[in-house]
């Protein structure tokens, strides 16, 4: 689609973004799916700590489910002894 690799892939360093959208219309494309099979589809886009933001990729059902871990302390502490001087 696009026939200057390099200068795409130069402009991707350089911009302080979270996605870069080449050769698709900017309001169709960043919202994934129709355009884009790349970008989850969704009409909320997060834009990363750039924009202010905790994300920098499509919202979508994985980022609305409260997920709880339970952590527990490992028994094996060797690595935490310091060694003799």
């Amino acid at each position: 689609q696009d026939n200057q690799p390099e200068r795409v892939a130069y402009f991707g360093q350089m911009m302080k973004t979270a996605r870069i959208l080449i050769n698709t219309p900017a309001s169709q494309g960043g919202i994934g799916d129709l355009y884009n099979f790349k970008l989850a589809p969704s009409l909320t886009l997060g834009c990363g700590s750039w924009g202010g933001n905790s994300i920098s990729e499509n919202v979508g059902p994985k980022h609305l489910i409260n997920k709880k871990t339970v952590a527990k302390r490992a028994e094996n502490m060797l690595w935490h002894k310091l060694p003799k001087s």
